[in-house]
């Protein structure tokens, strides 16, 4: 599993000619350390007699976080995964009028999964920017920069795990299917760069 990959040997495999992990791979990592940013803050103030006053929500966030982190972790080696699908339904045999439909219809399916699953990624990488903009304002002031890391890593997980989207759209044959994704991904795209700018803006006079 990719996940499970020493750092470097995961880079090493990324910078090389190998397939996979792609850019759907990498940007699931940034997302999920975005996630884990956003957590370090939380475990930096639960338990500081000067934030018990944000202990429940510090928690309540920690917990959120945590769970978005393993959907990210998951989605590093589901994008290989549906990169493979695809791959493995193109070398369906072809000779035959039921073999082509067959293989076409293999292929359909293979590319709304590999469109399904960075869309996933997106949306779990989404989640995190309202909690990173929460840790920021209400965490351990002394971290707010490690909440402006977490917010600026999963605004590219989001607008990266959307290029994986929208690259393999085109060739879904499903209007309606497209037409829902479209939607989706237009208010993912909004929401995240509208929330990595007021975390900036914020940021900005905290640090001021």
């Amino acid at each position: 599993m990719l996940i499970e990959e020493r750092i470097a040997d995961y880079l090493e495999i990324a910078a090389s000619d190998a397939p996979a992990p792609g850019g759907g791979s990498v940007v699931a990592l940034c997302g999920a350390l975005g996630a884990a940013m956003t957590e370090m803050v939380c475990n930096l103030t639960v338990g500081k007699e000067k934030y018990k006053d944000e202990e429940e929500r510090m928690r309540r966030i920690l917990a959120e976080t945590t769970a978005l982190r393993r959907e990210l972790e998951a989605a590093v080696d589901e994008d290989a995964a549906a990169y493979r699908a695809f791959m493995d339904a193109m070398a369906l045999p072809k000779d035959t009028a039921a073999e082509k439909e067959a293989r076409t219809q293999a292929m359909q399916e293979a590319l709304k999964g590999a469109t399904l699953t960075p869309l996933g990624a997106a949306k779990s990488a989404a989640k995190i920017l309202p909690l990173a903009k929460e840790v920021l304002a209400h965490g351990n002031q002394n971290a707010y920069s490690d909440a402006v890391v977490s917010a600026l890593l999963a605004r590219t997980a989001v607008i990266g795990s959307l290029q994986n989207v929208r690259i393999n759209l085109p060739s879904v044959r499903d209007e309606g299917f497209v037409a829902d994704v479209r939607a989706q991904m237009a208010a993912l795209e909004e929401s995240a760069i509208r929330l990595e700018g007021e975390i900036l803006k914020e940021a900005r006079e905290q640090g001021d």
